[in-house]
């Protein structure tokens, strides 16, 4: 990791030690959080609340992905997908899931959420159970047009 990186890590472990094994209401440790998060501020431009979730990160994931996700720039220029282009995005994550970091996972993630103004789309992608019409072993094509059928214009 480069020095920036490595720093933003740095605080996100003592914020994950502090959150789980400390009183944050104690004055003490609320300065110690104001002056991680003023750290965090300078270096990413993010608040803590905008780096969650980090609390308890040993226990889900590694530290490099949290801070993949913290350190990934906003998505910018987002514009309305055509069916043909929502469809080729949804196929490539389709393909390309069982690989991807879960940083770019979540960016991917977000960018449909984005895209198709549907706030659960996770939940068509790996729950399909969960949206009525589609099956626990639902097949892709059918995620994917019921996606497209779904998406808020």
């Amino acid at each position: 990791m480069d020095n920036t990186r490595k720093e933003v890590g740095e605080i996100i472990d003592c914020l994950a030690v502090i959150f789980d094994e400390k009183d944050v209401e104690n004055t003490e440790i609320k300065k110690e959080i104001e002056n991680l998060e003023s750290r965090l501020k300078k270096l990413t431009g993010k608040t803590i609340e905008e780096c969650e979730p980090f609390r308890n990160y040993w226990s889900y994931t590694s530290l490099e992905d949290i801070v993949d996700r913290i350190m990934m720039p906003p998505s910018t220029n987002l514009s309305e997908l055509s069916d043909g282009e929502l469809r080729d995005k949804l196929n490539k994550l389709f393909d390309e899931i069982a690989t991807m970091k879960p940083s770019k996972l979540d960016r991917t993630i977000l960018e449909l959420e984005a895209e198709t103004g549907i706030d659960n789309v996770s939940d068509y992608i790996f729950w399909p159970e969960m949206i009525e019409g589609l099956g626990k072993h639902a097949e892709q094509e059918a995620i994917i047009n019921r996606i497209l059928a779904d998406r808020k214009r």
